[in-house]
């Protein structure tokens, strides 16, 4: 998979049902990814947002 916008990520080759891969953004922003061998199934957004943007404070 390869992010984009605010930075560029690549999990490389991913190979048996257990992978994983992980990632940190550090920038607020958007990052487009796709994934190379099924870009055509496999591709979406990842919105990065500023900490405690979707708080609510006056939640009871």
């Amino acid at each position: 998979m390869v992010g984009t916008s605010t930075g560029a990520f690549n999990s490389g080759s991913m190979v048996g049902l257990d992978s994983c891969f992980s990632h940190t953004f550090n920038s607020v922003g958007t990052n487009d990814y796709v994934c190379s061998p099924q870009a055509s199934i496999m591709f979406g957004t990842i919105t990065v947002l500023a900490e405690g943007a979707l708080s609510n404070n006056d939640f009871e």
